[in-house]
């Protein structure tokens, strides 16, 4: 539901101010709400996220705010697979992966600088290093990276 914001000029507000909220749900059930000049405005950002929510396509705009290392130790923490296959990820990770990209946000990273990144790791370490770290985040594959090009 689309709603006046304090500063409406009905609620006595500035005229020029940002007038209406849209809003929606998130898959957690929080209400999220933005400010917008108009109701045609604040209706069509609404229901383009709900339709998000609705087709579980919704990524929540915080997390690209997060750091490729935490990221990262979650994406080891939740890996399936036998002691060589986590022991060789879990190498990857510590000396390639980590050390490149774990200070980082993971929204500042651009898949092309991603490419770049792993074709030189195919020529410095190898096709199957190469492979191993493209597995891991952050990878061009993860939404959260997609458009940033």
């Amino acid at each position: 539901m689309k709603k006046k914001t304090h500063r409406h000029p009905d609620n006595g507000g500035n005229k020029r101010a940002k007038r209406w909220l849209g809003s929606y749900d998130d898959p957690d059930g929080n209400e999220v709400s933005k400010a917008f000049r108009t109701r045609a405005a604040a209706d069509k950002w609404g229901k383009a996220r709900e339709a998000e929510v609705e087709r579980g396509e919704w990524i929540d705009p915080r997390a690209g705010k997060t750091l490729v290392r935490a990221e990262g130790q979650k994406w080891l923490r939740l890996r399936r697979g036998g002691y060589g296959t986590r022991a060789r990820y879990t190498s990857v990770w510590h000396n390639h992966v980590e050390p490149a990209f774990g200070e980082r946000p993971v929204k500042s990273i651009k898949p092309s600088e991603l490419a770049e990144y792993f074709q030189g790791l195919a020529l410095t370490h190898g096709y199957p290093t190469q492979q191993s770290a493209i597995t891991q985040p952050p990878h061009a594959s993860n939404p959260m990276c997609e458009g940033r090009d």
